[in-house]
């Protein structure tokens, strides 16, 4: 049998491969993401569900319509109206306004913090992914960014054709 033996390098060349390592085990990047978003309004909801702009959020006219057909009409009226509350979660109709990031090192000491805002969404979509692919952060710190922050920048992302520049986003700690 082979007896394993420890090679201890010479005190240089150990100085030497302490670097590299250094170099190689970087600090980890922690990131606090939040994003500010806002809701379609009802006249460009009702575009993009190919409704004229006009009959959206009209009321349903109930006078000389029987029971049923007042009933009808009244349902209609209330899942449109639902359905228009819960388009301002969804990425297809509504828009971001504004993202924030607050970084860290790995001894939580903050290193920066940035924000994009403005009308120009596609712009802030293609400086945020700009930051993210020069830094690489390896923790995203969100509330619910996985339910909803990151998903939407991703849906409008694709929207607007930015391209995220291979950036992606694992669940893995």
């Amino acid at each position: 049998p082979h007896e394993l033996s420890q090679f201890a390098f010479p005190p240089a060349d150990q100085a030497v491969i302490e670097a590299l390592q250094r170099e190689v085990v970087k600090t980890r990047d922690e990131v606090v993401l939040d994003i500010e978003t806002v809701q379609a309004s009802r006249e460009e909801w009702a575009r993009l569900i190919g409704k004229s702009p006009t009959a959206a959020g009209e009321s349903y006219p109930t006078e000389g319509l029987d029971l049923f057909a007042a009933g009808a009409a009244e349902e209609q009226r209330r899942i449109e109206e639902e359905l228009y509350a819960k388009s301002a979660f969804d990425g297809t109709f509504s828009r971001i306004v504004c993202i924030g990031l607050l970084e860290f090192s790995d001894q939580m000491e903050a290193r920066s913090a940035i924000a994009w805002y403005g009308a120009d969404e596609r712009e802030l979509l293609r400086q945020f992914w700009m930051r993210l692919a020069q830094d690489r952060p390896t923790l995203f710190i969100t509330h619910n960014g996985l339910g909803f922050d990151l998903p939407f920048i991703k849906k409008r992302s694709i929207i607007h054709q930015v391209v995220r520049d291979r950036f992606q986003v694992s669940r893995e700690r």
